[in-house]
C-alpha cells in the first residue's frame, strides 16, 4: 500500500538546491518517490490572522475528507459491494496518483489574491452546494432500487410472502359469485395431512372437498378452498390457530397485469438512473477531492509561514512511499531537517507522522519540518 505525504522546508539557500537536497536524500530509500508541490504565495495577515486560518483550515479538512467518505459509501451501496480503489476513480481528467504528483494549482477556482478565509469560505460553500445535489440524487435512486428490490423479493420469496398474482389464474377462483369466494392457505408440507383432515371444520360453511393444491415450492403448498364469502374472518381465525396461514389476496385480471408494468417500469427506471449517477458521484468526487488537496496546500503554506516565518520562502514536495518503508522514511527526514529545530537540543525521532505541525495552541507534537499525510486508501477512508 501505498501513502502520499506532504512536506515543507525552508528554500536553503535556493528553491533549486533545496530540492536537489531532498531528492539525494529519498535517493537512498527504495520505493520512494519525491515530485515538487507548487503552492503559490498566498495572502498572508497578522500572527493571529494565521493562528485562526490554521484552526480554520483543520476543521474545513476534516469536512472534506468527510464528504469524501460519504461519497465513496454511497458508491458502495450503489455498486453492491465492489470495491472501490483509487485507480477507479479521476481528477481532472487524470489518475489520483497523477494529480498528485503533477499538482497544479488552480488559480480559477481557487484565485491565490484572495485571502485564506475567503478561500476556505468558497471551498466550503462549493462543498455544501455538491453535499445537498448529490444527496437529493442518491436518495431518489436509493428509492428506487428499495421498490425495484421489494418486488423481487415478493417475486423470490417463499409462498408466505411472494406475490401471488404471477402463481394463479381465474381458474383457481370462484368468481362472480354472490355468496362463494375462494381463500388461499399457505400449508406447510409437514402438516397437510392435518389440513387435509381439519380444514373442513374450520366453518360449517366451507364446501366439502374443495381443497386443491395450485401450486408449492420447497416447503409449503398453496391451497385454494372455497367457502361461504361472509365466513372468511372466521374461518381465517381457526386456520391460524392450527398453523395455517390465509393469504389476503383478491385475484384482479387488471391488478396482475398492472403489478407487471409496474415491475417493468420500476426497473427501467432504476437502469435510468444508475449509469448517471455513478458518473455524477465520480464526478463530484473529483470535485472534493481537488477541493481537499487545495486545502491542505493553504494549510501546508500556512504551517510553513508559521514555522518558517516571513517573507514565505519554503519548498513543498509529495512524498510517495510504500508503508513498508515508512519508519525509514522518517529517520532520513529527521536526520536532514533535524538542524531547523532551534526550541532545543537533540530531538527524539518522530513516530507520529500525522500530528500537527503548528505553533499554535493545537500543537500536539513538534517536528522541524510540516508533514501531512493525504489519505488515498479509499477502502479504509
Amino acid at each position: 500500500m501505498t501513502e502520499y505525504w506532504l512536506i515543507s522546508a525552508p528554500a536553503e539557500p535556493n528553491s533549486a538546491e533545496n530540492w536537489k537536497i531532498l531528492s539525494k536524500a529519498i535517493q537512498k530509500l527504495k520505493n520512494c518517490e519525491a515530485y515538487k508541490f507548487y503552492v503559490p504565495p498566498l495572502r498572508v495577515g497578522t500572527l493571529d490572522t494565521l493562528l485562526t486560518d490554521s484552526d480554520d483550515l483543520v476543521k474545513l479538512e476534516f469536512l472534506l475528507e468527510g464528504q469524501i467518505s460519504r461519497l465513496l459509501s454511497s458508491l458502495e451501496a450503489i455498486l453492491e459491494g465492489e470495491k472501490l480503489r483509487k485507480e477507479s476513480f479521476s481528477v481532472d481528467n487524470t489518475t489520483v496518483h497523477e494529480y498528485l504528483i503533477s499538482f497544479k494549482w488552480d488559480v480559477t477556482k481557487f484565485p491565490p489574491k484572495q485571502t485564506i478565509k475567503s478561500l476556505a469560505l468558497l471551498t466550503q460553500k462549493q462543498a455544501l452546494h455538491i453535499d445537498n445535489e448529490y444527496k437529493i440524487r442518491f436518495q431518489e435512486y436509493m428509492f428506487v432500487k428499495g421498490t425495484f428490490e421489494n418486488m423481487e423479493k415478493n417475486d423470490r420469496g417463499n409462498l408466505l410472502t411472494r406475490n401471488l398474482n404471477e402463481l394463479v389464474t381465474e381458474n383457481d377462483f370462484v368468481l362472480n359469485s354472490e355468496f362463494l369466494c375462494t381463500v388461499l392457505v399457505v400449508v406447510n408440507k409437514k402438516l397437510y395431512s392435518d389440513w387435509l383432515r381439519t380444514y373442513e371444520h374450520f366453518d360449517k360453511t366451507v364446501i366439502p372437498k374443495s381443497s386443491r393444491v395450485i401450486t408449492e415450492d420447497h416447503e409449503f403448498y398453496l391451497i385454494g378452498v372455497t367457502l361461504f364469502r361472509e365466513r372468511v374472518k372466521q374461518f381465517t381465525d381457526l386456520a391460524r390457530k392450527f398453523k395455517f396461514t390465509v393469504r389476503d389476496f383478491v385475484y384482479d385480471e387488471n391488478a396482475k397485469s398492472l403489478y407487471k408494468e409496474n415491475f417493468k417500469k420500476i426497473h427501467q427506471k432504476k437502469e435510468l438512473l444508475f449509469s448517471p449517477l455513478v458518473h455524477g458521484l465520480k464526478n463530484y468526487f473529483s470535485e472534493v477531492f481537488k477541493s481537499f488537496v487545495h486545502i491542505k496546500a493553504c494549510r501546508l503554506f500556512v504551517e510553513s509561514v508559521l514555522r518558517y516565518g516571513l517573507p514565505a520562502n519554503f519548498g513543498a514536495a509529495v512524498i510517495v512511499v510504500n508503508k513498508k518503508y515508512i519508519k525509514k522514511l522518517k529517520e532520513i527526514l529527521y536526520h536532514q531537517y533535524k538542524h531547523l529545530d532551534m526550541t532545543s537540543g537533540e530531538m527524539e525521532k518522530p513516530t507520529n507522522m500525522e500530528a500537527i505541525t503548528s505553533l499554535g495552541p493545537q500543537a500536539q507534537e513538534y517536528y522541524p519540518y510540516v508533514c501531512f499525510k493525504i489519505n488515498v486508501d479509499f477502502s479504509r477512508i
